[in-house]
């Protein structure tokens, strides 16, 4: 049984909240929130993954569209149901959650699934599917909607009804308030007549929680997840790996700064990304991974390094593709679409936006392939560079994110010390939205490249 909350247009300023218990067997592998690339036309998207069927219980995707499930018991047998978690990872897919909603039904509908309900939400539309032995869909209204394994906002729900008691009981006046309470509640045992919110058992119960915010702008976005028993493991924030997710997509524009839930400041450069590599380094001693299975050292400066010996140029060929075209309406909202894109092409670098697209304004993937360099010694390191302008963007290596690009850090440094296969794949994908008429340039400047620097500490 898993428990999931969310808060729908409650708040202004950030109309998805979300709290989230996981209950599994304690033995189940599992791997804490990473971001996913963009592959085959699918849409990239972060949350964590079922190491043993592969799938997720909750996730958020590049345009904002949060999905999670459920289990939910059935009267009916399958000999080889489809994993529930796989299904939430194709729904991810879908650019809102009406689409979201549709493929759901189709899939539940056509496909072998045993019983489960999913919530589709975002900052405009949230749905309910509640799959048990029918299948329902509802639309959700603005306010706290809760469900574990049987129907939503169920009044003989005990962990329900508890979750909401203490909302009530509290009452938040702003987001920030509302994950406070959030991770507070996540941590309950069962007190009197009150049910536990966090469960525990000899082989299964509670194994993670997350408290999730999604704001009218990427910054004032929040994923706090605890990578264990929220009784006993502190929450990570993963916010810098979502605002990278988010920053390249189909959201409103950025604020100059980060900023809170409530809007302030806090102070941190945009791009900075010690507050990513920390999180992560501290998730990954949790789970016994290496840190280099999710994020590489990436840094991003306004120069080059001075002591680069040795450059090996990534000219090309590169295989470019639009991704989602960018359009600004005259009432000022943004709009994103998949249709009327510019031509696939093949080119080398430098890259102009202008010269390869026009006044086309949205997202771009450039892609290639390579081989490692052979004249690289034991003691050498080995970096990525990558320089561009005026262009948000991310940076995936054999479908790893490794870093982000940001307008006013021109270089981006990754070490890939270790990190190269016989074949490797690298990833750019661009965002730039300014008018037809900016002088600025803007694409990739120079050739990326490997640099090799000679017996490095």
């Amino acid at each position: 049984m898993c428990l999931f909350g969310l808060a729908f247009q409650q708040f202004a300023d950030c109309p998805v909240l979300i709290v989230a218990n996981r209950e599994e067997a304690y033995a189940r592998p599992t791997a804490p929130p990473q971001i996913f690339p963009r592959k085959g036309g699918t849409s990239a998207w972060m949350g964590g993954r079922d190491l043993l069927a592969g799938g997720t219980w909750l996730g958020v995707n590049e345009f904002g569209l949060t999905v999670a499930v459920t289990n939910r018991p059935v009267t009916r047998e399958l000999p080889a149901p489809r994993s529930r978690g796989l299904l939430c990872r194709q729904l991810l897919e879908c650019e809102n959650a009406a689409q979201a909603l549709d493929l759901a039904l189709s899939e539940l509908r056509t496909a072998s699934y045993l019983g489960c309900n999913l919530i589709l939400a975002e900052a405009r539309a949230a749905f309910c599917v509640e799959a048990g032995d029918e299948i329902r869909a509802q639309p959700l209204t603005a306010g706290l909607h809760l469900i574990t394994n049987s129907a939503l906002d169920a009044p003989d729900d005990r962990r329900c009804r508890r979750v909401r008691d203490e909302f009530q009981h509290v009452s938040p006046t702003s987001a920030e308030h509302w994950m406070a309470e959030a991770q507070r509640i996540c941590r309950l045992p069962a007190e009197g007549n009150s049910a536990a919110v966090c469960l525990v058992g000899a082989d299964r119960g509670t194994v993670s929680a997350a408290v999730v915010a999604l704001g009218r702008h990427p910054r004032q976005s929040r994923f706090l997840y605890a990578p264990g028993s929220p009784q006993t493991t502190a929450f990570d924030d993963y916010s810098p790996m979502l605002w990278d997710l988010l920053a390249v997509s189909g959201q409103p524009d950025q604020p100059s700064e980060p900023v809170d839930l409530a809007g302030r400041s806090r102070g941190m450069p945009a791009g900075d990304k010690r507050a990513t590599k920390a999180m992560l380094a501290k998730s990954a001693n949790r789970s016994g991974r290496s840190g280099a299975d999710v994020l590489t050292n990436a840094e991003q400066t306004s120069a080059p390094a001075a002591a680069e010996p040795h450059r090996i140029l990534l000219r090309g060929p590169w295989q470019v593709d639009p991704v989602s075209r960018c359009e600004d309406r005259p009432d000022g909202m943004r709009v994103w679409s998949l249709t009327d894109l510019p031509p696939q092409q093949m080119v080398r670098l430098p890259a102009a936006w202008d010269e390869l697209f026009g006044e086309f304004r949205g997202r771009v993937r450039f892609q290639r392939t390579f081989h490692p360099p052979t004249n690289v010694g034991p003691r050498d390191q080995l970096s990525l560079v990558i320089s561009s302008a005026a262009c948000q963007g991310a940076i995936f290596l054999n479908d790893v994110y490794v870093g982000a690009i940001d307008p006013q850090f021109p270089f981006v440094r990754v070490d890939v010390t270790g990190r190269l296969k016989i074949n490797n794949e690298l990833t750019i994908d661009l965002q730039f939205l300014e008018p037809p008429d900016s002088a600025d340039p803007a694409g990739l400047t120079t050739p990326a490249a490997l640099a090799i620097i000679e017996g490095a500490p």
